[in-house]
């Protein structure tokens, strides 16, 4: 996922730069449309990151109930039998 987003940042400022150097429209106009794609990216990155933070989390809380019910199931494997107490 690292590299893709690395690849996509690369991508964005080489098309950036292309943009600018061919474009026929003014300065201004340029700015603006550069500003609003670069928002734009900036919104899609933010909600692309809070999506796999939320997968992250889903996965965390997976592996803590995983691991919990292991324990579990080994800390009644460890005690000793107490029926024969009982009798």
């Amino acid at each position: 996922m690292g590299r893709f987003l690395l690849g996509f940042a690369i991508g964005a400022v080489i098309g950036a730069v292309v943009a600018l150097l061919f474009t026929p429209a003014s300065g201004e106009n340029s700015r603006q449309d550069l500003t609003k794609r670069l928002g734009e990216a900036l919104e899609a990155g933010k909600a692309a990151t809070n999506a796999r933070e939320q997968e992250l989390w889903v996965e965390f809380r997976r592996q803590l109930n995983r691991e919990a019910s292991a324990d579990d199931q080994n800390n009644l494997l460890d005690q000793p039998d107490q029926s024969a107490e009982l009798a």
